[in-house]
């Protein structure tokens, strides 16, 4: 197994914690609207990468989630509720686009040489509802850091269901990234294929699904464990690349977190 910068990657990890990430692109399984509070934790999770000749990777990292009346931290993304009362969630904050790529840790020797995708951050601006028939999000990020200059929207289902002390949230998503997100992540330039080999590629436009899966178990009102698990398939924009030999990006993760 491979390692990769835990920074990179933990957009990935906390997306399957937070009602966000994602970012989606992140992806994953987004949580029930949370109590006033702060809750820490740690977990270990596992990302299975799309990229060509990169290895499934491991990832143990440290979670934050704190809910303030009008602030609040979800893993690694902080914000302010513009609005919110029992139904509705209208929210702006800052995080991470959950994508990132280190052709050093490709074992394709055409994949080393392509250039590195940096992790970069967005701004959000993201809408809930919570109905009696599940909680519905839409989401909206756009690169700040000029990485891709891309935007990602997102809209997500899931349907809290409590059997005890055990919570299961099951969820589906669809993202949709622009050609610029795409191409930045997936696409390989003229000059990249006279260095690697790999045919130039172009990636334009997407429209991604995901299911995700969260399972939280409280043994009091401050003890909790998780499990998490994510599967997106890809889109024909990025499955198509070269530089990308999997169909599907599939990730799982547990760990515990404590309530203050």
């Amino acid at each position: 197994m491979k390692k990769n910068n835990p920074a990179a990657l933990a957009a990935a990890f906390a997306s399957a914690l937070t009602a966000v990430t994602a970012l989606t692109a992140l992806t994953a399984a987004p949580a029930q609207a949370a109590p006033e509070g702060l809750s820490v934790g740690f977990g270990t999770h596992v990302w299975f990468s799309e990229y060509k000749g990169v290895d499934d990777v491991v990832y143990p990292l440290p979670l934050i989630n704190w809910e303030g009346e009008r602030l609040y931290v979800h893993g690694i993304e902080a914000g302010a509720y513009l609005f919110k009362n029992a139904q509705h969630e209208v929210t702006l904050g800052v995080g991470l686009m959950p994508l990132s790529f280190d052709a050093s840790d490709s074992d394709d020797r055409r994949v080393k040489r392509l250039d590195d995708r940096k992790l970069s951050a967005s701004a959000n601006l993201g809408y809930a509802l919570n109905t009696e028939f599940g909680r519905f999000q839409a989401i909206l990020g756009v690169d700040v850091l000029g990485r891709s200059d891309g935007i990602l929207f997102t809209g997500i289902y899931s349907y809290p269901m409590l059997f005890g002390r055990t919570q299961v949230i099951p969820s589906v998503a669809v993202t949709y990234a622009d050609a610029n997100f795409n191409d930045y992540y997936y696409g390989i330039s003229a000059k990249e294929s006279a260095r690697s080999g790999l045919a130039a590629y172009d990636a334009g436009a997407s429209v991604t699904p995901m299911l995700g899966l969260h399972v939280i178990h409280s043994f009091d009102e401050h003890w909790s464990v998780y499990g998490s698990s994510s599967l997106t398939i890809l889109a024909k924009e990025a499955k198509d690349s070269p530089m990308v030999e999997d169909k599907v990006r599939f990730g799982v993760g547990a760990g515990v977190t404590y309530r203050f």
